[in-house]
C-alpha cells in the first residue's frame, strides 16, 4: 500500500484509464464487503437467518469493508494522487445515502426481529459510509467513532433477539403478539437500551456519533440534504423499533396462556454478554471527549500519508532522525 501510494501519482496520462479501472474494482470489492447499494443484497437475508451469536460477530465483518475504504482511498487516492485525488467521493456519497434510506425503510417494513436488526445494520453502514465519503479529517474522525458504536450496538441487538427467540417457541422472532416471555422485564429493558443506541437517540453513543457526523459534514456541498436524510431515517428507525417493542413487550402481556421454552433458558451468561456490550456503549458515551480526541489524532494521521510511507519503505534510522 505504501509503495502504491508513491506509484499512483507517477502514472502516465495515457494509463489513467487503467488506474481508474483498478480503483473502481477496489471500491466494488470493499463496497460488497460493506453492503453498500447496489451490493447490499446479501446482508439482510444472511444476518436474519444466522444464529444470534454468529450474527453478533457478523456485525464487525461489514466494518472491514468500511475500514478498507478509509485506508486505501486516503492513502493511495488522497490529495497527492493527482487527477485521481478523492476519486471515490462522487461514487460513495450517493450510494451511502441510498443504503441508509433503504436500511431504515426496511426496519419499518420488516416482519421479524431478525430482519429488523439486519436492516438496521444496513442503515448504520449507510450512515457510516456517508461520513467516510466526506474524506476530511473531521468526517473520518466522526466515522471512526460511529464505527465503534455501531459494531457494539448491532452486536447487542442480535444477542437480545436470540434471547427473545429461545423464549418464544412457536413464535420465534415474528413481530406478532404472543404470551409474555420469561424474564420479560430484564430483556425488555435491555432491548430498549440497545434500540436507543442503534437508532441514535439520546443519551447513548449513537446520538453522539450522529451529532459528530452532522457537525463534520457541514462544510460539504449538499450538507443540508445529508442532514435531512440522517434525521428522517433516524425517525423511521424509531417508528419501526417502537412498533416491534410494543408488540413484543406490551401487547404480549395482554395475551392469555404461557410460553414454555424448549430446553433450558439460561439468563446469567447471555445477560453478561449483552450487558457488557451495553456497558461499553455507555462508556463510549461518557468518555466521548477523550475517545474523540484520540480519533481526531488518528484521522489527522490518515491525511499525512507520508508518515506511513516513510515508516514502511524507509530504513528505521532514516525515520528517527
Amino acid at each position: 500500500m505504501a509503495d502504491l501510494a508513491e506509484k499512483v501519482p507517477q502514472i502516465p496520462k495515457g494509463d489513467e484509464a487503467l488506474l481508474y479501472t483498478g480503483a473502481v474494482m477496489l471500491l466494488v470489492v470493499f463496497g460488497l464487503k460493506s453492503a453498500i447499494v447496489p451490493f447490499q443484497f446479501w446482508l439482510p437475508g444472511t444476518y436474519a437467518n444466522a444464529a444470534g451469536p454468529v450474527a453478533a460477530l457478523f456485525s464487525i465483518m461489514t466494518k472491514v469493508g468500511a475500514y478498507s475504504i478509509i485506508r486505501v482511498f486516503t492513502l493511495m487516492f488522497g490529495e497527492s494522487a493527482g487527477t485521481g485525488a478523492w476519486f471515490a467521493t462522487s461514487w460513495l456519497m450517493p450510494a451511502a445515502a441510498i443504503t441508509m434510506v433503504l436500511g431504515m425503510v426496511g426496519v419499518v417494513a420488516a416482519r421479524s426481529l431478525g430482519q429488523q436488526a439486519s436492516f438496521a445494520a444496513l442503515g448504520s453502514m449507510g450512515t457510516l459510509l456517508i461520513a467516510i465519503a466526506g474524506f476530511t479529517a473531521a468526517t473520518e474522525s466522526a466515522a471512526l467513532y460511529y464505527l465503534i458504536h455501531s459494531t457494539l450496538g448491532i452486536a447487542a441487538l442480535f444477542l437480545l433477539i436470540d434471547a427473545v427467540v429461545i423464549r418464544r417457541p412457536g413464535f420465534g422472532d415474528e413481530l406478532s403478539a404472543a404470551p409474555k416471555i420469561k424474564h420479560v422485564g430484564l430483556i425488555g429493558s435491555m432491548f430498549f437500551l440497545a434500540v436507543i443506541a442503534v437508532i441514535g437517540m439520546p443519551p447513548l453513543s449513537g446520538f453522539v456519533g450522529k451529532l459528530l457526523i452532522l457537525d463534520a459534514v457541514k462544510p460539504l456541498y449538499g450538507w443540508g440534504v445529508i442532514w435531512a436524510l440522517i434525521l428522517s431515517t433516524s425517525l423511521l428507525g424509531l417508528i419501526g423499533f417502537a412498533s416491534s417493542g410494543s408488540i413484543l413487550f406490551w401487547k404480549s402481556g395482554e395475551c392469555e396462556g404461557e410460553l414454555t421454552p424448549i430446553g433450558p433458558t439460561p439468563i446469567a451468561l447471555p445477560m453478561v454478554a449483552i450487558g457488557s456490550l451495553l456497558v461499553l456503549l455507555i462508556f463510549l458515551t461518557g468518555a466521548a471527549g477523550p475517545v474523540t480526541a484520540y480519533l481526531d489524532a488518528t484521522a489527522a494521521q490518515l491525511f499525512e500519508p507520508h508518515q506511513y510511507i516513510e515508516a514502511v519503505l524507509r530504513p528505521v534510522g532514516a525515520v528517527t532522525k
